[in-house]
């Protein structure tokens, strides 16, 4: 099996994790669809992929959106994040 190119550690912009995270979906949705098409038997087994490949789109769309708005600030890149943390600090510091 040919190694992954993907190297986690060089993912550190929060574009490159949605990114990450279309490829898994179009990846999950695209191999539940071809194995749907290759199954003939059980009968049940075809519609159940199909299934579960409807609904994997709008859950991963909902856990994209909530990465995308309650968890915006952990998704920061590091100088970003590190800048809100002392804003946050200054702030806790100010009101003491």
């Amino acid at each position: 099996m040919p190694e992954s190119k993907i190297q986690p550690h060089n993912i550190t912009k929060p574009i490159q994790l949605l990114a990450v995270w279309f490829v898994g979906l179009i990846a999950l949705v695209g191999v539940l669809l071809t194995a749907a098409a290759k199954i003939s038997q059980p009968p049940w087994v075809c519609p159940l992929l199909v299934i579960a490949a409807i609904f994997l789109i709008p859950l991963f769309i909902f856990l994209i959106f909530l990465m995308q708005t309650k968890f915006r600030t952990q998704s920061l890149d590091d100088q970003h994040y590190a800048e809100w943390l002392e804003r946050q600090e200054q702030m806790i510091n100010g009101l003491a």
